[in-house]
């Protein structure tokens, strides 16, 4: 069964990396690919959830919790990220433990685990084979972002993306605590590469069937 989290720091190439992996993948296997960012975004299109933020932090709306990330305030960060953990635990568990074939997108995965070490963490970290994109210059990626921001995310300071990027924790760290790492060399050709190693690696021949991580360590 295909339980896999690809995760990275910011414009890793973690987007990129599962949208390769997916049309690889195509007919190879019936998989859920799913983005933890979408699941996040779900939240404030739900009414529920809104009088929870609203009596929680006195939020209203997206660009609300982006002007109080910029502040840098990490005592509103740690919050809001226990916040968003309770809103999505139930969903992430039901993932963890169905019979689906699931790859998960999930860009703070660390960042949530090593803070939190909660039950819904750590149920991840057992039943899915964590994957870690990474990209040597952590400058040039920041800059990508700035610029790309200007035009997708015009209300993204440059000082709110100096916040995330700085509340990422350490690439040696990732790499150390992944199942597998893979470095994004800067090419879709050369990341292509890396996809096709990856299936080839992981791909049972005889039955089409992902190995299971522990099989491969």
């Amino acid at each position: 069964m295909i339980k896999l989290i690809v995760t990275g720091s910011i414009d890793s190439g973690k987007s990129t990396f599962v949208s390769l992996l997916q049309k690889s993948l195509d007919g190879v296997a019936d998989i859920d690919f799913i983005d933890m960012d979408s699941i996040v975004a779900d939240m404030f299109t739900r009414e529920d959830v809104l009088a929870d933020l609203i009596d929680t932090f006195g939020i209203r709306c997206k660009e609300e919790v982006i002007a109080r990330l910029s502040t840098g305030d990490l005592e509103f960060q740690e919050e809001y990220n226990d916040f968003i953990e309770g809103y999505t635990s139930d969903y992430l568990i039901s993932m963890a433990l169905s019979n689906s074939n699931i790859i998960l997108e999930f860009p703070l995965f660390f960042e949530s685990y090593l803070k939190s070490k909660s039950p819904t963490t750590q149920l991840l970290r057992k039943h899915f084979t964590i994957l870690n994109i990474t990209m040597a210059d952590k400058d040039e990626r920041i800059a990508r972002v700035k610029e790309r921001c200007k035009t997708k995310h015009p209300t993204w300071t440059d000082e709110l993306i100096d916040v995330l990027a700085e509340a990422q924790i350490a690439e040696v760290l990732k790499n150390g605590l992944s199942d597998i790492s893979i470095e994004n060399r800067g090419s879709l050709e050369e990341l292509q590469e890396d996809v096709d190693g990856f299936i080839n690696d992981w791909i049972d021949e005889c039955n089409g069937e992902f190995i299971p991580a522990l099989e491969m360590m």
